[in-house]
């Protein structure tokens, strides 16, 4: 990459960070948080909107593995199709889903990436 093309991403990033205020940041809490499928729960939650890039994070409980797949499936399938959050991150991928065990109980970790570029 010549820094031309550097200097020119490195613009483009900064007025997209430049627009982001608290108001339009607030949206991505609360449609996440309203669309959580009862037996799961969040561990982490990051944005790096510089990046353009969300990671979420939890656990699910339902005392089967297949039923909490496809709660997991819904939850990325409801995010997916929320106007502003399929807008800013039209790209969703699980990243990590595996069995663990907290106090005797078997349950699906769980991690999810969402992306504005491929």
């Amino acid at each position: 990459m010549n820094l031309k093309r550097i200097l020119k991403k490195y613009k483009e990033s900064l007025k997209k960070i430049e627009k982001i205020t608290p108001q339009k940041v607030s949206f991505l809490f609360e449609d996440i948080e309203r669309n959580i499928p009862k037996g799961m729960w969040l561990e982490d939650l990051k944005v790096n909107f510089e990046k353009g890039r969300v990671s979420i994070s939890g656990y699910v409980y339902l005392n089967s593995y297949f039923n909490e797949r496809r709660k997991i499936t819904e939850f990325i399938s409801r995010l997916s199709r929320l106007s502003k959050i399929g807008k800013l991150f039209p790209y969703v991928k699980v990243l990590r889903r595996e069995r663990r065990n907290i106090q005797d109980f078997e349950v699906t970790y769980f991690e999810i990436g969402l992306r504005s570029e491929k």
